[in-house]
């Protein structure tokens, strides 16, 4: 007797088949709904292997946010990169709104490329850390980018200030939670 196993982690699946006697048997090929075949052992990609990570900045960390950006994803290593997706980011009022002016900008990008020139997304604050209650926006993917092949392998990504605005932000006690959604790729 065959038994066809998938097993999954992260979204990610691996197929394989044990026989009667209890052996794993590497010759099984999968085929996707997108008709792409898989030898054993190998990612089955049926299910996108995206990631997702959460964090929620502090408003201390916010009243820092142009010195001291936060670690969102962290470097997935050499050779790789992060490609980034979605952002979904949710302002949790306190009890005074955050005061800016000029209006600052934020977003995230890659710890080795620069929040001004790398930037993956951007948000004005005005309508979103100024607010008087809880704030939901997902901001939308900056026009790309373009940028050496170092700015984004094993970088991290951080969330900060990406304007050239002096100061921080004053006042204010909320704070953000940011979900970004990704996937790491191996850079060939």
């Amino acid at each position: 007797m065959r038994r066809r196993f998938v097993a999954t982690l992260m979204g990610v699946g691996t197929a394989f088949e044990i026989d009667s006697a209890g052996n794993r048997m590497p010759e099984l090929e999968i085929e996707d709904t997108t008709g792409v075949v898989y030898a054993a052992g190998s990612p089955l990609f049926g299910a996108v292997p995206m990631q997702m990570v959460t964090v929620e900045i502090s408003s201390d960390q916010l009243l820092n946010l142009k010195q001291t950006p936060v670690e969102i994803v962290p470097s997935p290593g050499p050779g790789n990169m992060i490609l980034y997706l979605d952002t979904l980011m949710q302002y949790k009022f306190g009890t005074v709104p955050y005061n800016s002016k000029p209006a600052a900008a934020v977003g995230c990008w890659p710890s080795n490329g620069t929040p001004t020139g790398d930037s993956l997304f951007t948000k004005i604050e005005s309508d979103f850390f100024t607010a008087s209650e809880n704030m939901i926006s997902q901001p939308v993917l900056d026009q790309g980018f373009l940028d050496v092949q170092s700015a984004f392998e094993n970088s991290a990504i951080l969330f900060g200030r990406t304007d050239n605005v002096s100061g921080e932000f004053t006042g204010g006690d909320g704070s953000v939670v940011v979900t970004l959604i990704y996937m790491v790729i191996a850079l060939r």
